[in-house]
């Protein structure tokens, strides 16, 4: 993970815990599974991708109903997935889980990864150690701080803790190529998110929505056109190949 990508001087903790107050409002706590959504589009182009999609910090699968719907649309198949909770590496397995399901259900077809904010660590972290870089197509994360969110230093370590800049997990995670793979890796994001989101190695940098708050972006429908436009017609963007470090 590139130096020149990451947080500067550590915000004081009067600052650190009114973001954290922020972020706790916006989040929501319900787990839902919506399930597997079927395309049903005639538009479908020949064995598109089917998507599994990945909430954040305290999210939720049914967040992502109205782009499950707007994939759906356009012959993308996607399954909503439900996290047992907020540790990266158990969040992880249960990503690779689910896209053996996928690739069980759907033979042949490729995947894709669609992650939201913390989410898109989780991810990543079976990409890069759990031999997901073998089997998956492509990763979009939205809204993901790639290299970390100094408000989330004061949450447990199981709790979102590992979204600290210093925490071990996340050190690990950016240790050396964040792109492992054949993967084609996308960030997209909003005016309103605090980072780029930026990887090293090569990926799609996306301009930015503007003013779509973090939480509401699995919902919205920009959001979704970009995802669609990555998975049926590849960057929306720039490709940007920054140095390993």
């Amino acid at each position: 993970m590139s130096g020149s990508r990451k947080f500067g001087s550590r915000p004081t903790p009067s600052i650190l815990l009114a973001a954290l107050s922020t972020l706790l409002f916006l989040s929501a706590t319900l787990l839902v599974d919506t399930g597997t959504a079927r395309a049903a589009s005639s538009e479908a182009v020949e064995d598109p991708p089917v998507a599994v999609l990945v909430h954040g910090w305290r999210g939720t699968a049914e967040s992502f109903a109205p782009m499950t719907a707007a994939l759906a649309d356009h012959g993308i198949d996607s399954r909503a997935l439900t996290l047992p909770g907020d540790e990266n590496r158990a969040n992880a397995q249960a990503v690779a889980d689910a896209v053996d399901e996928v690739r069980a259900e759907f033979p042949g077809r490729p995947v894709a990864l669609v992650t939201h904010s913390m989410g898109g660590l989780s991810a990543r972290h079976y990409l890069k150690f759990l031999g997901g870089d073998e089997v998956v197509a492509d990763y979009i994360a939205m809204g993901t701080s790639q290299s970390g969110y100094w408000p989330a230093c004061l949450l447990p370590e199981d709790g979102g803790g590992q979204m600290c800049p210093t925490n071990p997990f996340l050190a690990e995670l950016n240790a050396g190529d964040d792109t492992p793979g054949p993967v084609r890796y996308t960030a997209l994001r909003s005016t309103e998110d605090e980072s780029d989101g930026a990887l090293d190695g090569g990926y799609c940098a996306v301009p930015p929505v503007d003013g779509v708050p973090h939480a509401d972006e699995p919902g919205d429908p920009e959001f979704a056109r970009l995802v669609t436009q990555s998975l049926l017609e590849g960057c929306p963007g720039e490709y940007v190949d920054l140095p390993i470090e």
